[in-house]
């Protein structure tokens, strides 16, 4: 066959370089048309639990971990010493110890809702119990910002407490007969006073004032008035828990302080008492009770003092079916307390000031508890 033949039947020759355009593929349709659509690209699953990484960031990092941590200024030693000399530029903080005493004040200077009253025992005559009294209210004064008061309710003609404070104190019958009581400085006008703002109230039958001792209704009155003005009150009470005073101060009770000498007999006195508290049901104050061992004289020599170790050892095993370890104080002889006159906190020796400090730590704790109660 010619090629011209051929070509009439395929047409004619393509210049080179150029291809049919029926023979040129075409590009397949969309896959739209085809009613199929490529998925939405995803993001990569997470497992519970795993954070993105900007919420670890977060986690990780806060303001907080950028600043640097708050340290309160050391108060005494070398570490007080070394702040002072670098002009305050070089502070290592407190060492644990003022850390230590730092939380007993807080734990005194913390909130409290009404009035707590404190009702102070002893086990017998000659136990301390009026100088506890006004030492552990004198550290309840000084470390918070309201108002403190101890009141003598002790019916006995030798009532000492406000011998202890301020002689010049007015009784809770003197204040119950004033009926122009509206402020606290009205109120002030009639209490006695000491260095560190303990108030106090004497009792009818101080310096020998003729008398009788108060009763329930007097000494209800009485604190009823004064919750007005103080947060905490301290009642020092006598010996005879049956004297009908008593009906009043344990009505209004939301602990005990119960003081007992550091001697043979010591243990005598609080230990009837303590019976007497659970015979009569004050359940609640018994669980809210602090107890005192007081020595009431020095060791003369090394002998005295294994013995009065052995003695304090005993008298915590005997009360600890009544009282936890951590609420039973052992408060060292201190001259200053044992005096007769004017107790002043700041005058005793460290180690006694620490341990009142830890009683009265110790009872502020039931803060929250007794107002539960109430």
């Amino acid at each position: 066959m010619s090629e011209a033949a051929l070509g009439g039947r395929h047409g004619a020759p393509q210049p080179a370089g150029h291809a049919d355009p029926s023979q040129v593929a075409r590009p397949y349709p969309p896959a739209e048309e085809h009613g199929w659509r490529a998925p939405t690209p995803q993001p990569s699953p997470r497992t519970a639990g795993t954070p993105r990484s900007s919420d670890a960031l977060r986690e990780h990092l806060r303001a907080t971990d950028l600043i640097a941590p708050h340290k309160e200024a050391p108060s005494k030693g070398w570490r007080r010493a070394l702040l002072k000399v670098s002009g305050g530029l070089i502070n290592v903080g407190e060492s644990s110890d003022e850390r230590t005493v730092r939380g007993l004040k807080a734990a005194i200077g913390a909130n409290l809702r009404g009035t707590y009253t404190v009702v102070v025992l002893g086990g017998k005559g000659g136990s301390g119990k009026t100088a506890m009294t006004v030492a552990t209210a004198s550290e309840f004064a000084r470390n918070r910002n309201d108002q403190v008061v101890a009141v003598d309710a002790d019916p006995a003609q030798a009532a000492n407490l406000a011998a202890r404070v301020d002689p010049k104190a007015s009784s809770l019958r003197a204040i119950n007969d004033d009926l122009n009581l509206h402020r606290y400085a009205d109120v002030g006008a009639l209490t006695g006073h000491n260095q560190v703002g303990l108030d106090v109230v004497a009792s009818p039958r101080h310096g020998g004032a003729r008398g009788e001792g108060l009763t329930a209704d007097e000494f209800s009155k009485g604190h009823m008035r004064l919750q007005r003005f103080y947060s905490v009150l301290f009642v020092d009470c006598g010996v005879d828990l049956e004297h009908e005073v008593m009906k009043g101060v344990f009505e209004r009770a939301d602990a005990v302080l119960m003081v007992a000498s550091a001697v043979p007999d010591g243990a005598e006195g609080a230990s009837t008492n303590f019976e007497w508290l659970r015979d009569e049901g004050y359940h609640q104050l018994l669980s809210r009770t602090v107890l005192v061992i007081n020595h009431i004289r020095p060791a003369r020599n090394r002998k005295d003092r294994k013995e009065a170790a052995k003695l304090v050892a005993t008298l915590r095993e005997h009360f600890g079916s009544w009282v936890k370890n951590d609420r039973i104080i052992e408060v060292p002889f201190d001259p200053h307390i044992a005096s007769a006159g004017e107790l002043d906190l700041r005058r005793v020796n460290p180690k006694t000031a620490r341990a009142v400090l830890k009683t009265a730590a110790a009872l502020a704790a039931g803060f929250s508890t007794a107002a539960d109660a109430r």
